[in-house]
């Protein structure tokens, strides 16, 4: 006797990452000049994250900090970079998290709380423009400044 077996629907992945260059974010540049631009990259970790951020061409603005994930670290973060895009006449911004499993949801999460247009970036891309810059040498400080020339190249909705 034939046993019919039960299709499941495949699930749909709800995430959405930058892609491949598309354009989408150059028009936001061109309205506000690149040097108005702010982009904040950041390498999640299990327990703390490092974060930067820097203009379209990539002058740094605020140097790699290291931010703990709880409601004050985050909050933190978020004011900070509010205030300082304010200060320094950045009128738009994007915030780029690279995905490690599930340990880049607060980030994300705190950033698009705080209004933030906030994109996650999977490791192969960063990967992709870390290789050039530092061909055979991995190291998250590469991987966030990866992350930053990925957004000035390419970006997909969020």
């Amino acid at each position: 006797m034939v046993t019919s077996t039960k299709k499941r629907p495949a699930k749909v992945a709800k995430t959405r990452f930058i892609g491949k260059p598309t354009g989408q974010i150059q028009e936001r540049v061109r309205n506000v000049r690149p040097e108005h631009f702010g982009v904040i990259s950041v390498d999640c970790a299990k327990r703390r994250s490092k974060w930067m951020l820097c203009d379209f061409y990539g002058k740094v603005i605020i140097e790699p900090t290291i931010v703990e994930h709880n409601a004050g670290g985050l909050k933190a973060m978020t004011d900070l970079v509010r205030a300082t895009c304010q200060e320094q006449s950045l009128t738009d911004s994007i915030v780029a998290v690279e995905m490690t499993g599930i340990y880049h949801r607060p980030v994300q999460r705190a950033f698009r709380k705080a209004g933030f247009d906030t994109r996650t970036v999977h490791p192969f891309a960063s990967k992709h423009y870390r290789r050039p810059l530092h061909p055979d040498c991995k190291t998250d400080d590469n991987d966030r400044n990866s992350c930053r020339v990925e957004v000035s190249f390419a970006s997909t909705d969020s």
